[in-house]
């Protein structure tokens, strides 16, 4: 058993919220709790990042998700903005670089981004984006050289997330801020889904967090937390996103069949309907699709009112020997 990237501990039990995160990709791999301190991770490695995402993941051609991902990253930059208006900046993780262009085009930014994944470094660096593609562990990074570091959906991905942040913290400047953003392993789509939620089902995780354990991990690496923003309105879409997958899968694994013919498909996979030549097939597809718009909404719409949020956002700046005493 690998020890807890969190409290070090080796012992751990199957998690009842999880179980086996089958049909998604990432073979059978259990995920397991820490008995130590709860922390909810993966006994097997997913293998590189860029095994699970190709070309089709950072090149979108529709113009309704480019404009969605512009949203986002205008969304994230204002986080940012609310206590660093310009300065040096490091995103790991930074996909085909929307982000660092939203930080270049406001202005007052020298900005830098870290993506392991080649079809992801290649529209960054066309975009004129000084983008290193290489795992965050493999990059040796200054020290004290930058006033913000963002890493948004990076952290479980990660098989050691404590070595990451305290790599981190290394290279941010004694008033640097570092901005996350993580899936929340306790929000009702969690609870509700199990292994089909997207996040357990995703063959590049290997660890997830609640609010309690994000915030031991970055105490244990020398931040202080001392903001939890509310997700953004792009964030909520893409939690809508999750809800819709996440169900998608829920349904097709309890009743194989109905949503159509996608046996051993990943989970969230959309699979077809029935044959088109069938005259009851269009009223069919009509009415499933809009009973699963509804039951969409509605778990979506109880996840904002009764919370937890689903997506744990956190600003942080590095510890002080005031904050240890």
């Amino acid at each position: 058993m690998r020890p807890c990237p969190l409290c070090g501990q080796r012992d751990d039990l199957p998690s009842a919220a999880a179980g086996r995160a089958r049909g998604g990709g990432g073979g059978d791999a259990p995920w397991v709790a820490c008995r130590g301190c709860g922390l909810l991770l993966r006994d097997a490695p997913p293998g590189p990042f860029v095994d699970h995402c190709g070309e089709e993941y950072f090149a979108p051609t529709s113009a309704e998700l480019l404009a969605h991902l512009r949203r986002r990253a205008a969304g994230r930059l204002q986080k940012v903005s609310r206590y660093r208006r310009g300065g040096r900046l490091l995103e790991v993780g930074c996909g085909a670089g929307e982000f660092l262009e939203a930080c270049a085009a406001q202005g007052g930014w020298e900005v830098q981004g870290i993506e392991p994944s080649p079809a992801g470094a290649a529209p960054a660096r066309a975009r004129g984006l000084d983008v290193t593609c290489a795992p965050l562990e493999d990059v040796a990074l200054p020290s004290a050289a930058f006033d913000v570091v963002v890493a948004w959906h990076v952290l479980e991905h990660l098989w050691d997330p404590l070595a990451a942040l305290q790599q981190l913290g290394a290279t941010l400047r004694a008033d640097g801020m570092l901005f996350l953003e993580v899936p929340n392993a306790s929000c009702l789509g969690a609870r509700l889904f199990r292994q089909q939620w997207i996040s357990m089902a995703s063959p590049g995780h290997t660890v997830l967090f609640t609010a309690r354990t994000l915030g031991a991990l970055l105490a244990r690496a020398g931040f202080r937390v001392f903001a939890w923003p509310d997700p953004t309105g792009a964030d909520l879409v893409d939690a809508r996103y999750t809800i819709a997958v996440s169900l998608r899968a829920r349904v097709q694994a309890t009743f194989p069949g109905l949503l159509g013919h996608g046996a051993g498909r990943p989970a969230g996979a959309i699979v077809p309907g029935p044959s088109l030549g069938r005259p009851w097939s269009a009223p069919l597809r009509l009415a499933r699709r809009l009973a699963f718009r509804s039951a969409t909404g509605m778990v979506f719409r109880a996840e904002r009112s009764l919370g937890p949020r689903p997506v744990l956002c956190v600003t942080a700046a590095r510890a002080t020997a005031r904050d240890a005493a």
